[in-house]
C-alpha cells in the first residue's frame, strides 16, 4: 500500500500492475525452461552430476526416508552418501524436501529447479515486470541450473506468505561463528529500529534492515515511496 491509497488518491502505478493469470504464464514458461536446461545438463554431466549444490539436500531427504539422520550417515566415511563435510543446513531443508527424496536425483533436481523458478519469476512480478532482468543475473543462472535453494528462499522477501523456507538457507556452524551471527543480527536490528524511528518522526515509514540483499531494498523503497 502507497501513500496515495491511505489518502484516497488514485495509484499511479495500478494499471502497470500484470494481472494474476499474466504472472502465471510467464511464471510458468521461466520454469519450463529452467527445468530443461538442467535436465539436458545433468544428461550430458552423467555422474558428475553428482557434485551439484542440490546433492547434499537430497542425500539428506533420502536418508530421513530410509530411516536415518543425515547429520549421522552424510560424511567422508559412507558408502551411500560420500560428503566429506558432513550435513550443516538444519533439518528444515530435508524435510521441505523430503519429497523429492522418492525421485532419482537427476530427476528430482531439475522439478526442484523449475518449481523454484516458478515460484521465484512469480514473486518477481507481484508489481509489474521491472524486476525481470534479475533472471538474467548470473547469480540466478547459476542458482537455477546447479539447484540451489537459494532462489526459493528469496522469493520470501517478496512474498512473505513463504516465509516457513528461510530456514532452507540456515547452516549449521561451531560457537564461534554462531556468536558472529548473532552480534551481526544484533546490531543490523539496532540500526534498523534506528532508522524507524528517525523515519516515524519524519511521517515516513522505513524500509527492511540495511544488511538485506539490495533487492530487498529495492523492492521496499518500490512499495514504500
Amino acid at each position: 500500500m502507497t501513500d496515495n491509497d491511505e489518502i484516497g488518491l488514485p495509484n499511479p502505478r495500478a494499471s502497470t500492475i500484470p494481472t494474476l493469470g499474466a504472472r502465471l504464464v510467464v511464471a510458468t514458461a521461466v520454469g519450463l525452461v529452467v527445468w530443461v536446461v538442467v535436465a539436458l545438463r545433468l544428461r550430458a554431466a552423467g555422474v558428475y552430476a553428482m557434485g551439484l549444490d542440490f546433492t547434499p539436500h537430497w542425500w539428506a531427504a533420502d536418508a530421513m526416508r530410509r530411516g536415518y539422520s543425515p547429520y549421522k550417515v552424510i560424511n567422508g566415511f559412507s558408502r551411500q552418501y560420500p560428503f566429506n563435510g558432513g550435513y550443516f543446513w538444519m533439518l528444515p531443508t530435508a524435510v521441505i524436501l523430503y519429497p523429492f527424496a522418492y525421485l532419482p536425483m537427476q530427476t528430482a533436481m531439475p522439478l526442484f529447479s523449475g518449481i523454484s523458478a516458478v515460484v521465484f519469476t512469480y514473486a518477481l512480478t507481484q508489481d509489474g515486470w521491472w524486476r525481470l532482468p534479475f533472471l538474467a543475473s548470473l547469480s540466478f543462472l547459476n542458482g537455477a541450473s546447479s539447484g540451489q535453494i537459494v532462489p526459493l528462499v528469496t522469493s520470501a522477501i517478496l512474498i512473505p506468505s513463504l516465509g516457513w523456507v528461510a530456514p532452507m538457507n540456515t547452516r549449521l556452524a561451531p560457537l564461534e561463528r554462531r556468536t558472529t551471527c548473532l552480534v551481526g543480527t544484533f546490531f543490523s536490528l539496532a540500526g534498523w529500529s534506528r532508522c524507524r524511528s528517525r523515519s516515524g518522526r519524519g511521517g515516513r515509514r522505513s524500509g527492511m534492515p540495511t544488511s538485506m540483499t539490495w533487492l530487498a531494498d529495492r523492492t521496499t523503497t518500490f512499495q514504500f515511496s
